[in-house]
């Protein structure tokens, strides 16, 4: 039972990860295309609060 309980928090914790470095990855692409090429991808802070909360979300499930 306890060896099922690490597996099972080994995984949460690598969607945390995932998310935290996709969150990251979004932010500066998306500052690197503000202010590099006077663009930006619309959806890159929405994407990014999302990743945020579902991060949290999963953490405490």
């Amino acid at each position: 039972m306890i060896d099922h309980a690490l597996k099972i928090e080994k995984i949460i914790t690598l969607i945390n990860v995932i998310l935290l470095v996709f969150m990251i990855l979004m932010v500066f692409v998306n500052v690197v295309l503000r202010y590099g090429f006077n663009s930006g991808i619309s959806v890159s802070v929405e994407i990014s609060s999302i990743c945020f909360c579902y991060g949290f979300v999963i953490l405490e499930a």
